[in-house]
């Protein structure tokens, strides 16, 4: 079990600056559902009163910096009908999945073409890095030809383990640990584009979606915990260490610093661990280049509820 160490507000960096009633409508929009506990309490002392007397900053695990990633909902183009310009498809559930059994890997679903010509396709993109990028953040907008957008989330996956292609590249040594952003790993495929076929099937996992109809144009995607997300306020953890709707205290150092309120909405294949969360930047291709140059340290800071 990991080690628990209270500290102070006075500890925190920045807590006195932040916007705690943007972060109080969050907390009640959401995780206040699962502090069941809190929701008759009188909130009109303000907001920073409510967080400091009904929760104590915690760090979880050992003392090293928790590293931090950012992530986005993609913004890709696509077409409805199969043309020489759009012939990626992004899939549905095949009827013939089971939850508790491994299915094909990404290797044989691709190479074997086990998916064609079943009514599986919602539509389809234009790069197959754009898809598998889609794979990777778990939900996207497309945006069709003729102006409109299909949203689409996860549905299910085919059983198999995450693996970072990242990683790979790391153990190979053309990029350096902690240093490889997702920007510098497309521009590597980009520019290796036989070598990059190969690389994105060494990850077996993959993806099917489902569209999503039911969410405004400025809500963000669903995360795990059935709710959309909320930009630079929500983060995705490894729920077997912090709980779902937790709020947390992030520090994160780098070229873009942030100090910020921000709660568990979400979980990660990557995310494991106490020292490791992933934030998520919003939608398009403005939250793609923040989010893609995120690989910085700091400290996660849990707000655990007093008893």
């Amino acid at each position: 079990m990991e080690p628990f160490y209270e500290l102070s507000y006075k500890d925190l960096d920045g807590w006195l600056d932040e916007n705690h009633s943007k972060a109080l409508e969050v907390f009640l929009k959401s995780s206040l559902r699962l502090h069941k506990e809190l929701s008759t309490l009188d909130f009109n002392k303000g907001a920073r009163y409510f967080f400091e007397q009904n929760f104590i900053p915690t760090l979880v695990g050992s003392p090293e910096e928790t590293l931090f990633t950012g992530y986005f909902e993609s913004e890709v183009f696509g077409s409805l009908e199969k043309d020489e310009e759009y012939k990626f498809p992004i899939y549905k559930k095949p009827l013939n999945i089971e939850k508790t059994k491994k299915w094909f890997s990404r290797r044989e679903i691709e190479e074997e073409n086990l998916l064609a010509n079943q009514g599986l396709e919602i539509v389809y993109l234009k790069s197959k890095i754009d898809l598998f990028f889609l794979h990777i953040q778990g939900s996207g907008r497309v945006l069709l030809k003729d102006g409109s957008i299909i949203r689409v989330g996860f549905e299910e996956k085919n059983g198999h383990k995450y693996v970072s292609i990242g990683k790979i590249l790391i153990n190979r040594g053309v990029f350096e640990t902690n240093t490889i952003t997702q920007k510098k790993l497309k521009e590597w495929i980009f520019d290796n584009l036989e070598q990059g076929d190969e690389l994105l099937l060494e990850n077996p996992s993959y993806i099917f979606f489902k569209i999503i109809s039911d969410l405004g144009d400025s809500d963000g995607p669903i995360g795990t915990m059935k709710i959309p997300l909320i930009p630079l306020r929500s983060l995705a953890v490894d729920p077997t260490v912090i709980p779902l709707g937790t709020p947390l205290w992030v520090e994160k150092n780098g070229d873009v610093p942030l100090r910020r309120l921000m709660f568990a909405h979400d979980t990660g294949s990557a995310i494991k661990g106490p020292k490791r969360a992933d934030i998520f930047y919003g939608t398009g291709k403005k939250s793609e280049e923040l989010a893609g140059n995120v690989v910085d340290f700091g400290r996660m800071i849990i707000l655990k509820q007093r008893k």
